[in-house]
């Protein structure tokens, strides 16, 4: 699977064994894991992590995922995270939820919001624990109200910098291009639905120019030429 091609990729590459680690479940974990270069993880990992530490009766669990959340998270932040994908699971009126606001934008805004408050009370950036964090096939992760969304988007403003890998980053809507943006930078307009569908449709001066600082900001591409290299002849 694709863990494994990551795995091959980087020893082919020279990085020792040791220095690799696969997390299957957090619960399974010791510390050890924190001084390895490179951590590997599907989104289902993720997902299935942030649905126990939500649904945990304590937030006082002795493991290590739930520790990580413990020290990176008020639980107040994270009640109120778990509160709001309650709702939306089950289509109930949510008081976070803005009226006509979009579930995934109104998450989007919780985390954007706490981010906000704790670099205006710490008057700081929030601590990073990891120096990178890739996520493979970024387009899969599209739904910023799902687990997986939740997750990668709290891994990410903990991360010294947050890289997306996609071939297709736009799939159906603007909101695809948004939940992508959430996990690079939450901060950022760009995590609007409302924003892309402005650049998207409007097609004015202004949307260009915004539209056009973004990609020089955010989006790398592989041209080509350099593809092909890569291809049989």
């Amino acid at each position: 699977g694709i863990v494994c091609q990551w795995v091959e990729s980087l020893r082919s590459n020279n990085v020792p064994s040791n220095e690799i680690i696969v997390i299957d479940s957090w619960k399974q974990l010791s510390q050890d894991w924190m001084f390895k270069r490179f951590v590997i993880m599907t989104i289902h990992t993720i997902a299935a992590e942030v649905r126990r530490v939500f649904q945990a009766k304590h937030y006082d669990e002795e493991d290590e995922f739930t520790e990580i959340m413990r020290i990176a998270f008020t639980p107040q932040f994270i009640q109120r995270l778990s509160m709001l994908k309650g709702c939306k699971d089950k289509s109930r009126k949510c008081d976070l939820k803005k009226e006509g606001e979009e579930w995934d934008d109104c998450m989007s805004r919780i985390i954007r919001q706490y981010v906000e408050k704790q670099q205006q009370e710490t008057k700081k950036k929030l601590p990073t624990y990891f120096g990178a964090f890739v996520i493979d096939e970024a387009h899969f992760v599209r739904g910023r109200a799902t687990y997986w969304g939740i997750g990668a988007a709290l891994m990410g403003i903990h991360s010294s910098r947050t890289i997306a890998l996609t071939g297709t980053p736009y799939c159906n809507k603007g909101s695809d291009v948004a939940a992508i943006q959430s996990y690079l930078d939450i901060q950022h307009e760009a995590t609007w639905s409302s924003w892309w569908n402005k650049v998207l449709f409007r097609r004015d001066h202004c949307s260009d120019l915004a539209a056009r600082a973004w990609r020089k900001s955010y989006l790398l591409r592989r041209k080509k030429e350099e593809i092909l290299k890569d291809l049989p002849a």
